[in-house]
């Protein structure tokens, strides 16, 4: 009795030729699932990158950056822990160490009369400039790119020059010594976003606080364009 196998014979003159044809089939198949992989992985890693580089570009700092001097950071932590997000946070610049006010935490829109809502961070403010005794104070006013047509102010110049005296008035009031603020107005040149959107405009209109050490240089940050937020 033959075999099962037997019943169907390998035997084929052109065997070699067809068994080496599928190991080029496979070994093409390998290389196209391993390129597609490595593809796949490198898109998802630009993926992550991006989300990563929107998301710091796109959020003010919530907290105190690192800076040259660690119990200076320790002092604004102190005195501002709880305050910072919705319109007041912090960036530092070198050796100098900034707390930026949004609009809608200092003033109404075109005024130089503060806003209720910034008055408690202010106090804040004041307390920790009184205790940080070797910084002097530099208090800058900014706006957007939009000309002023009517009301009190000439030019966004006397605008941001206003906010800024204002700011330095309420300081004042809170006995932090005369001889230790400057006051200056910047206008719109020194935009935080590009003012491109009415939510940019809002961001770039604020007032900055620089505290920076005695016998330092005050430095006005470049101006920083900035995604959309």
């Amino acid at each position: 009795m033959k075999s099962y196998l037997n019943r169907f014979p390998f035997e084929d003159p052109d065997g070699d030729a067809n068994y080496w044809g599928i190991i080029d089939v496979m070994i093409i198949l390998l290389i196209f699932f391993i390129v597609l992989y490595v593809n796949q992985q490198e898109e998802a890693t630009e993926a992550r990158t991006a989300g990563k580089s929107q998301i710091a570009d796109n959020a003010p700092v919530a907290a105190a950056r690192k800076t040259e001097n660690p119990e200076f950071s320790q002092a604004v932590q102190r005195h501002l822990e709880g305050m910072l997000g919705n319109g007041f946070y912090i960036s530092s610049a070198g050796p100098s160490f900034t707390l930026v006010l949004e609009e809608n935490l200092s003033f109404s829109s075109g005024e130089s009369t503060l806003a209720t809502d910034g008055l408690a961070i202010l106090d804040r403010v004041a307390a920790l400039i009184l205790e940080e005794k070797d910084y002097d104070v530099v208090i800058s006013g900014h706006t957007d790119d939009i000309p002023i047509h009517k009301g009190p102010f000439r030019s966004n110049w006397h605008l941001s020059a206003a906010r800024a005296v204002a700011v330095a008035e309420y300081l004042l009031a809170r006995d932090v010594a005369p001889q230790r603020l400057t006051t200056q107005g910047l206008a719109e040149f020194h935009p935080l976003f590009a003012n491109d959107t009415p939510q940019n405009r809002g961001k770039n209109r604020r007032v900055e606080i620089t505290l920076i050490k005695k016998g330092g240089t005050v430095v006005t940050p470049s101006p920083m364009i900035a995604p959309q937020p």
